[in-house]
């Protein structure tokens, strides 16, 4: 935001800095579908836009429909569910499409940032139906409940100090705090936990929108 007005000189210092970042990922390209993907297309989609490089930016619209096919299923669970058998990996996952939707809601507007959240990406899978699966598990974790790694794919997950122990939301919350932004119905997890705005900054920029 700040990258317009400021002097030339500091422009094209941050600019080499943020450029040998976008490199990094550009180099590596390893686009798996799980949490490792999302996470790359939003490198790819944030450095695109602040550097206002079009060919980093085609680097997301080019591989994203396509990816993910792979990542979101029309049940609402995710690859990482299914792969490491554990919410918080499907939290993790969606953080970033949370912050995709951010940045599409700083660069695009709000309106292309919701068609993007909402948007049908395979056969009635999108982002906010695999937010809608999550929010049971969320709300009444005696009824939903899940032990969490079991079924993993990943071996290091047995040794995790949370293996086969139930899923506990409270250590997923920070991911609300940042797909608030761009559902306002997930104000009805942030009451149930009583997490109010001054709880972390990311809920507090959230928050702004809705007030």
């Amino acid at each position: 935001m700040i990258r317009k007005v400021i002097g030339q000189s500091d422009r094209e210092l941050i600019d080499t800095w943020l450029r040998k970042r976008a490199e990094v990922f550009i180099k590596d390209n390893d686009l798996r579908v799980n949490n490792w993907g999302t996470c790359l297309l939003y490198q790819f989609y944030l450095f695109g836009t602040v550097l206002e490089d079009e060919a980093i930016v085609d680097k997301f619209r080019s591989s994203y429909d396509d990816w993910v096919k792979g990542n979101l299923f029309p049940n609402g669970t995710t690859t990482d569910l299914l792969g490491r058998d554990a919410f918080a990996y499907h939290a993790y996952d969606l953080l970033f499409f949370a912050r995709l939707c951010h940045l599409k809601a700083m660069y695009e507007g709000y309106e292309v940032a919701e068609a993007f959240y909402k948007k049908d990406v395979h056969w009635g899978a999108s982002i906010r139906n695999s937010v809608v699966f999550w929010k049971p598990f969320l709300l009444d974790s005696k009824k939903y409940t899940h032990l969490e790694f079991v079924g993993t794919e990943y071996e290091p997950d047995k040794k995790r100090s949370d293996y086969n122990k139930a899923y506990n939301p409270s250590g997923t919350l920070y991911v609300i705090d940042e797909l608030y932004e761009i559902d306002k119905e997930l104000k009805e997890v942030l009451d149930y936990y009583k997490r109010n705005p001054d709880v972390s900054l990311k809920l507090g920029l959230s928050s702004l929108r809705w007030h």
